[in-house]
């Protein structure tokens, strides 16, 4: 409707400034003429580019792709005549490259050769070690298990000022670990006096 009343107003324009050129009233070269025709006509132009491309390109409807492998997810938005694409990864609970979030999102009506955006879990692999110098095995075994770390080999120093406490460990804390990985640890103890 805007299109059609703007295409009337030029032409009414341009029919009325052709008049009084014709009659003299405006002095005008053809090519100005041309040319302000070809400014007054350029947006009926642009909108009907628009709109020959929106209503020649095919929709598709976006398919739900998550809890998807993203290759298998970039496959089915293919078969639908859509691209898929990476753009990143979240950390998540999820197996690792898991489509945990699209963009947009599925059931949406879109042009075909639209690009999704998929962003995709990844398990975190790696913990940084605490510190447990100072606490007793089983506080050791509660800190590193909340990690995901374990208690490994035990080694014993005699000493006299005190027992069960940790003295060292390795890896040392602040250093980096895989999940499952233990840690070995060097605890105190007293010596047995004989009698």
């Amino acid at each position: 409707m805007e299109t059609t009343f703007y295409l009337i107003a030029a032409a009414v324009i341009l029919a009325f400034m052709g008049y009084m050129i014709g009659i003299g009233k405006i002095l005008l070269k053809p090519s100005v003429l041309l040319g302000m025709a070809v400014i007054l006509l350029l947006p009926f132009a642009l909108n009907f580019f628009i709109w020959y491309y929106a209503s020649s390109t095919p929709e598709t409807v976006i398919p739900d792709v998550m809890g998807m492998a993203s290759e298998k997810a970039i496959e089915q938005l293919q078969d639908s005549g859509l691209d898929g694409e990476v753009i990143g990864v979240s950390f998540s609970k999820e197996p690792s490259g898991t489509v945990i979030s699209q963009r947009p999102a599925a059931g949406k009506r879109v042009k075909e050769g639209r690009t999704i955006s998929l962003i995709v879990s990844a398990t975190e692999t790696t913990v940084t070690v605490p510190d447990v110098i100072g606490k007793t095995s089983e506080e050791a075994a509660s800190v590193l298990s909340s990690y995901g770390l374990a208690v490994g080999k035990v080694n014993y120093i005699y000493s006299d000022a005190g027992e069960g406490i940790i003295t060292e460990q390795s890896p040392s804390s602040g250093n980096t670990a895989m999940k499952g990985s233990e840690i070995s640890v060097t605890i105190m103890m007293r010596k047995e006096e004989n009698d």
